[in-house]
């Protein structure tokens, strides 16, 4: 019965955090559930009936989804609302790695005025070398972000797609400066682990050639602004364009690796080692939705390893949507990386043991479960994939199984290459 509350729970929250994202709820209605909730939680103590935990679990956990998205910041703050479309200067800090393009750099600046902050992401020229947590001056014209139409005719809600990251201002062509180098050890740490991320890309496409290197860089750290849109959208249509998003499937190849390497130290030790790397490689790599859910259930994963406890992937599931959802409520609504993660991962718990039931006409084992895998993947995310890019590429499951073998091989090939180029530098 707990199990099953559990669940009702996380559905509730979840439930909570979406419809405050996208309506306007009013206090009262919250009081109101929060009520009936802690009603029911006291009626429960006299008369332990299932009905009223339910009742219980659905209105306590609604609300906690609900309040959590109401205080999640959606808008900019009305202090700088007035500044749009305006010449303005600002002295903030660098609050992510810059992102590489083609033609600029973006970089995320967290800027405070009074007490009031946000950030703004700014467009500044490639050759400028920014750091995380360094203090910069920039200036330009502030803009806020709007939607605009995609290739394919579909309107990508750009503002959405910054929202979930706290960005509420653009500032195109801007003028950056810098002002004091990252100090505290929290900053300095973070900016460690990135320059380490630089330097092993660098010794990725120093060993490989293009497009090679940069595949390799999307598959070890989900980037994939060098691959190119054309190549991107390919893989995408094929369904292959988990190959290069950090994900569950790779941050599990990854701790496998791991405890494979350090196999020679005590058992806690390796998980201690393994979970520390894979939170470190995660936030070096920028923390995307499907990582953080990947690397929180492989927390799970490690922590039932090292206590000798059983490791339910469906609880481990459900915590780890709360806690993502409590970092970042709009990730649920605005992420297409974390939606597929959400539902794929269900569907393959449940689906591929009952489709390899049914293909045991194959009488490989290995091939079975990727030809099961592939099928329940492609299956549970073309609803998705067709709402909202109004696509469908027909060859997604074969390529699927021809691909899934090779992922393994593939990965470890490109870490040997980024060390060699590292060393070769």
């Amino acid at each position: 019965m707990r199990g099953k509350l559990f669940f009702i729970g996380t559905g509730a929250f979840a439930f909570g955090v979406l419809w405050r994202t996208f309506f306007v709820i009013s206090p009262t209605f919250i009081s109101l559930v929060l009520f009936f909730g802690f009603l029911g939680l006291a009626f429960y103590l006299f008369e332990r009936r299932v009905v009223v935990a339910v009742l219980c679990v659905t209105c306590l956990m609604l609300a906690a989804g609900i309040v959590r998205a109401a205080v999640a910041p959606a808008t900019v703050p009305t202090v700088f609302a007035p500044l749009f479309d305006q010449q303005v200067s600002f002295t903030g800090t660098v609050v992510a790695d810059p992102d590489l393009r083609q033609k600029n750099q973006q970089v995320v600046v967290e800027v405070r005025k009074g007490i009031d902050s946000t950030r703004i992401l700014v467009f500044a020229p490639l050759y400028q070398n920014f750091l995380y947590g360094e203090r910069v001056t920039i200036s330009g014209i502030l803009t806020a972000p709007t939607p605009f139409e995609s290739e394919g005719g579909r309107v990508f809600r750009y503002d959405h797609f910054l929202v979930k990251k706290g960005i509420f201002a653009l500032l195109p062509l801007a003028q950056v400066s810098a002002v004091a180098p990252p100090h505290g050890f929290l900053n300095i740490v973070v900016d460690t682990l990135f320059s380490i991320k630089h330097a092993f890309v660098a010794g990725l496409t120093r060993a490989l050639p293009d497009p090679y290197g940069q595949l390799a860089t999307g598959l070890l750290t989900g980037d994939q602004h060098g691959l190119g849109d054309s190549l991107v959208t390919t893989l995408a249509l094929s369904g292959l364009i988990w190959v290069v998003v950090l994900a569950g499937y790779h941050i599990t190849l990854i701790a496998e690796g791991i405890l494979w390497v350090f196999a020679f130290l005590p058992k806690r030790v390796a998980l201690l080692v393994a979970g520390a790397v894979i939170a470190a490689i995660v936030f070096a790599t920028g923390a995307s939705a499907p990582s953080l859910r990947g690397s929180v259930m492989a927390a799970f994963a490690l922590f039932a390893q090292g206590t000798g406890r059983t490791y339910d992937s469906i609880r481990a599931l459900s915590a780890t949507l709360i806690i993502v959802l409590l970092w970042n409520p709009f990730l649920l609504a605005y992420d297409q990386g974390f939606q597929l993660s959400v539902i794929v991962t269900p569907a393959l718990i449940f689906g591929t043991p009952l489709l390899e039931m049914r293909l045991l006409w194959i009488k490989s084992a290995m091939l079975r479960e990727i030809v099961a895998i592939s099928t329940i993947a492609q299956v549970a995310v073309f609803p998705l994939i067709w709402w909202q890019t109004g696509q469908l590429g027909v060859w997604a499951i074969p390529a699927n199984m021809f691909v899934m073998s090779f992922v393994p091989l593939v990965i470890l090939l490109s870490v040997v290459a980024g060390f060699a180029g590292v060393v070769a530098g």
